[in-house]
């Protein structure tokens, strides 16, 4: 079974839309329970909650996936690759880092629309 940490910009696509190409992809790995979560896509995710419904309904899809710790090699990681990017004159948000690599370090694909993964070595899926 194929695991995919779906990123923070797919979520978005799922529950503001629910019919497109990235939400039925979403949907498709959380029915065949190859979805997984990481804290950073949550904690992005509930920042821009509005009501208590949401936040709910979030809460109860959520308790379903598996959830991937970060650790210390994460973070070290994630900013070993930022400093080298800066180096090139790129800069990323550093949740997007820190994602990217634990995915990365993990074998995961990442299911994003966001075009800063295209700076990171990790598996991309989705439509960017």
């Amino acid at each position: 079974m194929a695991r995919v940490l779906i990123d923070t910009s797919a979520w978005i696509q799922f529950f503001r839309y629910g019919s497109d190409e990235v939400s039925q992809l979403v949907a498709e790995l959380v029915r065949k329970d190859e979805a997984v979560v990481t804290g950073v896509v949550l904690t992005e995710l509930l920042q821009g909650i509005k009501t208590d419904k949401e936040r709910q309904h979030l809460s109860t899809l959520f308790s379903s996936l598996p959830f991937i710790e970060t650790v210390r090699e994460d973070w070290q990681c994630a900013g070993e690759d930022l400093q080298a990017l800066r180096r090139r004159g790129i800069t990323v948000p550093v949740t997007d880092a820190v994602i990217a690599t634990v995915a990365h370090r993990r074998g995961l694909a990442v299911l994003t629309t966001d075009p800063h993964f295209k700076n990171f070595k990790v598996n991309r899926i989705g439509v960017e």
